[in-house]
């Protein structure tokens, strides 16, 4: 079963020598769960490439979105409710 990812800009996140960095939330939306994460730009783009494995093209278009609105959603995306927590992602509790 496929889900979406909704990622938008939290506020900024201060790095060493006083750089100040967008940190980005993340949620993965399957079957009536929605799991969660908080990432800095560099580790949200490696962990949709890598982890999530979106394609290039959508992971680059997603992360010029978010640099100039300040969200997205990827849609289609193939993870298995019962790999998201090996992935760092956290269950959020149902209304």
């Amino acid at each position: 079963m496929a889900g979406y990812l909704h990622i938008f800009r939290v506020g900024t996140e201060s790095q060493p020598h006083q750089k100040s960095v967008p940190e980005y939330q993340l949620t993965y939306n399957i079957g009536g769960c929605t799991f969660a994460r908080s990432f800095d730009e560099n580790a949200l783009r490696e962990f949709l490439a890598e982890e999530m494995a979106v394609d290039p093209r959508t992971v680059r278009n997603a992360m010029d979105e978010l640099r100039s609105v300040g969200k997205t959603t990827i849609s289609e995306v193939e993870l298995p409710k019962n790999q998201a927590a090996a992935l760092g992602l956290e269950q959020l509790p149902a209304d």
